[in-house]
């Protein structure tokens, strides 16, 4: 994940969408998905 990423834009990149990729990354991203780390590394 780099600097301005977004679940949003992460998923729409990969063909599915933000709600998708956060019930697959919750114990990565946490339960506020506005919030994301660079550097994170999420499962799509």
């Amino acid at each position: 994940m780099a600097a301005g990423d977004t679940l949003s834009r992460i998923a729409a990149a990969h063909g599915t969408t933000w709600q998708q990729l956060h019930a697959a990354n919750g114990a990565v991203i946490g339960a506020n998905p506005n919030v994301l780390r660079v550097g994170q590394v999420l499962a799509v």
